[in-house]
């Protein structure tokens, strides 16, 4: 998990994903009954102090996800963890921790903070006396399922635990205290802050109660704290993009961010890298590179400026989507600004940049792009989701115009042209032809935007093929997501006949294609492609297939005979998802990001990997040494790099103890293949609170090895 200040844990700027303690926080504000044995004193309250108690519990109030999303086979879990923000686009993984990013589509870039599946959260209950002197509290904690210290009115805690109490009356000094489960505070009326998270020992405060002799007591909310929630670390500010399109993060935890910037008519896509600096946990954001400008097309929708990004394992490349600016390679010559141009160079293009490059210029003119280095592959009309594979492949996800062809998923390599505008899916596109008449065409919808504004036309000048031969998609081999429309206009599922498709139905949309690279799934997922189908939500006014979509495949992918593509059995898992438009994966649990109105952040679990006999005794025979090296810098504030090594795929668990050896962090818990691996600590708990001043062990746990080292925090 990233870092975050403890003054703003969960403000403005934060998700949770809890309303309980506000609609209670609201409800007991207004009564108090003799069931919860509160006395009579706690009852009075006034018209602003209510007002003042209502407008704290509506802050922010979130609406609560009603997509329902459904696994299709057994063996599948799935849970909504949080609702994300507006307009969010992506979701990225830290490879170094295994840490969530959410980028929206205007330049915002938020952590997720998420427990480990195994957390264990205590019910904790904070004790505070006030000194009458000075106003401060001196904090003690008690687990509320544990021995309860002498003295403490527990059944009157339970009550307001239950009920959610968020406020309570001082009988010592008469006044009202509040308590902001928002930002994690107790306050006195006007708005003075008496007691914050850190004094008190833990955040997510549920309920307040104040005993006859003055005694504060909080009580953790347990369900909040588990739940997951997004901090806010960047924004356009920060980086420079308010058009933001892709996000991917490097092996060594630099943010790569995909965006447009629109000058006049024309696009600049523009890639900035954000360098984090391990002696003080702060990015360093500068620019990548820049394309020369782009023009636009005709059609603001057709304009398929979306940067996706990919960076390699080695983290040495970046891969950059530039997007088609036409429909489907129709004139778009922008009111005569750009005579007799279709696609321009620069555009429908997949490009390759450098990590180590500052401010690089792509050039926008055929021949200077070919001689630049950055030109990977072409024939993309809009690979919205770029991904690497196991294997170090690039592989990106494709939707088709408007007219019905399979939507694409392609095995993308260096100088392979991948057939946009002259072929999309299985089939040359008619526009091309010089007898063609859209009238005539059993594949073109009359509903469909492009046919209903001209954009399919008898072509004469259409421009013949660049290459003789294009690279083909990957084939689908069923059994699901394989209708296609045959050319005298009938709709079949491939399934029927054993005909494979190019790839997936038409108008699904794919997008968030990720892989099982750690082989952390059991069998039959293990090893296999996870992509997303948007499709409906977005084409159901031009997709006239009986083909479900919204959902969640599964793809066993192997390489054809000839070793020339790939091909993949493609099986429905989960369908009812509401847009859904990014995923990310960890071991053997895939994450959905929905962009509809519901916005769901969706856990989706899938079997784990059990390693056989076999497996076992091949691991066993490899050398299972690892090394921790000493954290730099050390002493250290706020943040410090742990490093170590293991020589053999093995479970790894890298964590924070303090000196009484109690776990106060876990950075993380994952198998591992050999190598050489750095981690960041901020200083926080796994709660997110800020650890105190002191000595620390951290610890390496890999298969049977255990190696212990000390580092010190200092404030």
């Amino acid at each position: 998990m990233g870092a975050a200040t403890m003054e703003s844990l969960l403000p403005a700027g934060c998700i949770s994903t809890d309303s309980t303690h506000q609609t209670a926080g609201l409800r007991d504000a207004c009564c108090y009954s003799d069931k919860h044995h509160l006395p009579l004193r706690r009852i009075y309250m006034n018209y602003k102090i209510w007002i003042f108690i209502m407008a704290l519990s509506l802050f922010a109030l979130p609406r609560q996800s009603t997509a329902a999303p459904r696994p299709l086979i057994d063996d599948i879990q799935i849970r909504q963890l949080m609702q994300v923000p507006e307009r969010t686009m992506r979701i990225a993984k830290d490879p170094r921790d295994r840490s969530l990013y959410l980028q929206t589509a205007s330049g915002d870039i938020f952590n997720i903070y998420m427990l480990p599946p195994d957390a264990e959260i205590a019910p904790l209950v904070a004790r505070g006396e006030m000194d009458s002197d000075s106003g401060n509290f001196s904090w003690t904690q008690f687990n509320l399922e544990g021995d309860i210290p002498a003295g403490v009115p527990i059944e009157a805690i339970r009550d307001v635990a239950k009920a959610g109490s968020l406020s309570d009356t001082n009988p010592v000094n008469s006044k009202l205290y509040l308590l902001n489960a928002d930002d994690n505070t107790i306050m006195v009326l006007p708005r003075t802050v008496v007691a914050s998270a850190p004094e008190i020992g833990f955040a997510f405060l549920r309920a307040l109660y104040i005993d006859d002799t003055g005694i504060f007591y909080v009580i953790r909310d347990v369900e909040r704290a588990r739940s997951p929630f997004a901090k806010r670390l960047y924004s356009s500010a920060d980086h420079g993009l308010n058009d933001t399109q892709g996000l991917a993060i490097g092996p060594d935890g630099t943010m790569y961010v995909g965006g447009n910037r629109r000058q006049g008519d024309t696009n600049i896509i523009t890639i900035v890298k954000g360098v984090l600096d391990p002696a003080t946990g702060q990015r360093s954001w500068s620019t990548l590179a820049r394309t020369e400008p782009i023009p636009r097309g005709d059609v603001g929708a057709f304009n398929h400026f979306h940067p996706a990004v990919a960076v390699d394992h080695a983290g040495r490349f970046v891969y950059v989507n530039s997007g088609s600016r036409t429909e489907h390679g129709e004139l778009a010559e922008m009111n005569g600004q750009f005579p007799d141009l279709r696609e321009a160079p620069l555009s429908s293009a997949i490009l390759r940049v450098p990590t180590d490059g500052e401010e690089l210029l792509i050039p926008a003119e055929a021949e200077a792009l070919a001689a630049s280095g950055f030109y990977f592959s072409d024939g993309h009309r809009n690979a919205f989701d770029l991904t690497i594979g196991p294997e170090g492949e690039l592989f990106a996800t494709e939707n088709g115009p408007d007219w019905d062809m399979s939507d694409e998923i392609n095995w993308v390599r260096e100088g392979h042209h991948y057939g946009f505008p002259w072929r999309m899916g299985e089939y040359d596109n008619p526009q091309r032809f010089p007898d063609y008449d859209p009238s005539q065409d059993p594949l073109l919808q009359n509903n469909s935007w492009a046919k209903q504004n001209n954009l399919f036309y008898n072509d004469p000048t259409f421009p013949p093929p660049p290459v003789e031969r294009f690279a083909e998609p990957i084939l689908n081999l069923g059994p699901d997501a394989n209708s296609y429309r045959a050319l005298d206009g009938q709709i079949i599922d491939g399934s029927d006949n054993g005909k494979a498709t190019f790839t997936l139905t038409a108008h699904s949309s794919p997008l968030g294609l990720v892989f099982d690279s750690d082989m952390a799934m059991a069998p039959p997922f293990k090893g296999s492609g996870f992509v997303l189908r948007i499709g409906g939500s977005i084409a159901s006014l031009i997709n006239p297939f009986a083909d479900p979509d919204q959902d969640l495949l599964q793809l066993e992918l192997e390489k054809t005979p000839d070793g020339e593509n790939y091909q993949a059995r493609v099986r429905r898992l989960v369908a009812g998802f509401d847009s859904p438009i990014d995923a990310e994966i960890i071991d053997n649990r895939i994450f959905v990001v929905e962009w509809g109105d519901t916005r769901g952040l969706w856990e989706i679990t899938l079997p784990k990997n059990i390693a056989t006999a076999v497996e076992e005794e091949a691991v066993a025979v490899l050398p299972t040494d690892a090394v921790l090296m000493q954290n730099y810098p050390n002493p250290f504030n706020p943040n410090t790099t742990i490093e170590y090594r293991v020589d053999a795929f093995v479970a790894v668990e890298v964590a924070i103890f303090d000196a009484l050896g109690q776990k106060v962090r876990t950075l993380i818990a994952a198998e591992q293949a050999p190598g050489l691996y750095r981690l960041q600590w901020d200083g926080r708990t796994d709660m997110g609170l800020e650890a105190a001043s002191g000595v620390y062990m951290y610890r390496l746990i890999a298969g049977s090895q255990r190696e212990t080292r000390r580092l010190t925090l200092i404030k």
